[in-house]
This record gives structure tokens, sequence and C-alpha cells, in this order.
């Protein structure tokens, strides 16, 4: 009896199957939280890309919200609310130098993820215009 206890220490079969049994979930659920946290860091990034160029095309356009207000086709994902802009004077404290006007646009939206977790990304930018620009800029 003492010889068998003895070795059922030593026994290594069936060893990797249990270690396997137990990391297997952890490393799983960790690969999703990596995954999902990508996501929304690359959600972030096309929002913020999106706000700044609509600012700018608000700018060259002299609007506070671009005519078109059409979101880029790589947003088509996420369900995203119409930009809001506003457009406010900005003085510049010197006489010699003409007043700008900062556009700025907020996007918001809405990131779907695994288990019907949404995650809200909102996005702001602010462009400026040019003083010395006689004609607004139009897109072609």
């Amino acid at each position: 009896m003492i010889a068998r206890l003895l070795r059922c220490g030593r026994d290594d079969r069936g060893a990797f199957a249990l270690e396997l049994a137990i990391l297997a979930p952890v490393l799983l659920a960790l690969f999703v939280v990596i995954w999902e946290a990508g996501q929304v860091v690359h959600a972030q990034h096309q929002v913020q890309s999106a706000a700044e160029d609509l600012a700018r095309v608000a700018s060259a356009q002299n609007v506070s919200v671009p005519a078109a207000q059409q979101l880029p086709t790589d947003l088509a994902s996420y369900s995203c609310d119409a930009p809001a802009g506003t457009a406010n004077p900005v003085p510049s404290g010197d006489p010699d130098v003409p007043d700008v006007t900062a556009h700025k646009v907020t996007i918001t939206c809405r990131v779907s993820l695994i288990g019907g977790i949404t995650r809200t990304v909102t996005a702001e930018a602010i462009s400026y215009d040019d003083p010395y620009r006689s004609t607004p800029v139009t897109n072609p």
C-alpha cells in the first residue's frame, strides 16, 4: 500500500490534459479581451479621423458643418449619429490680423462588441479658417 502511494506522486500521465483544461479558458478569455480592446481602439481612430476630415472640409467651405454630412464609408459598420458642428469666431487680438473662425465637429458612434456589449466612441476636431483666403474652397 505504501509503495502504491509513493508511485502515485511520480506518475505524470494526464498532467498535460489537466493543465490544458485549466489554462485554455483563461487564455481564450484573455484573447477575447485583447481582441475587443483592439476593436475599440480601431473604432476610436476611425471616428477621430472622420471628425478631422469633416472639420477640415467645414473650414475650407467656411460653413459650420459641411453640406454633405456624409460620414466616410469606414464608419458604415458602426451606428453613428449625424455629425454636429459649430462655427465660432475667434478674435485674433491684433488689429492687423483678421479674426478667424473655429469650426468644431463632433461625431459619436456606438461600437458593438461580443455579447451584445456596446461601447460609445466620441471624437472632436477643430479646424480654423485661413484668414487670408479670399474665397471658400470647394471639394472637387
